[in-house]
């Protein structure tokens, strides 16, 4: 089978239809964007997702077209791929969880090149352990580090390091038309 029969079975059975990617990516982004904005239940979209993908495997092999499933299944792929980011849900030991005023001890790994500038240096910490007094906790997230002052240690990717500090949520500014700084975090999986 090539691919332009593939492609006239997967979207449309007609044969002047010669553009099949524009509508899919056009469903794909829908979709993207009602990620964002509405919840739905991960193991919906991804029941959703597998059964399309099932009734498109069953129209190839019987040589039918399949007009209707790519949109639905690309509609749904779009949402799945970002509801991970715009409703997270978080296991027992994300660092999210130990935000407040509480003096952590943090073990981690840093995750990316720590950027330096303006008195300060900034980079990505990838966390193993919290420890407060005799209490140690193994713990999962990301942090956004910022260290001020440029005295100190060498900080290079890769490198596991420990220190104390708190742990704060990822907040917006209330300013209208400002930047979606949470939302720009949650991308980089930082909370």
């Amino acid at each position: 089978m090539d691919a332009i029969h593939f492609s006239r079975i997967l979207i449309n059975s007609r044969e002047d239809y010669r553009r099949p990617v524009i509508p899919l990516l056009f469903f794909f982004v829908v979709g993207l964007v009602c990620g964002q904005k509405i919840f739905l239940p991960l193991s919906f979209s991804v029941s959703v997702t597998a059964f399309c993908l099932v009734l498109i495997l069953m129209r190839i092999l019987r040589r039918q077209p399949a007009v209707f499933i790519p949109p639905v299944l690309f509609l749904f792929s779009g949402w799945l791929a970002m509801t991970g980011y715009a409703f997270p849900s978080f296991p027992a030991g994300h660092v999210i969880h130990f935000a407040g005023d509480t003096q952590w001890t943090i073990t981690g790994t840093i995750i990316d090149a720590p950027a330096s500038g303006a008195g300060r240096r900034i980079f990505f910490l990838n966390v193993r352990r919290l420890g407060h007094g005799r209490r140690h906790i193994r713990a999962t997230g990301n942090l956004r580090v910022t260290v001020y002052g440029t005295e100190g240690p060498d900080l290079a990717y890769g490198s596991l390091i420990r220190f104390t500090g708190r742990i704060i949520k990822i907040a917006n500014f209330k300013n209208p038309g400002r930047f979606d700084y949470e939302r720009f975090m949650a991308f980089r999986k930082v909370f």
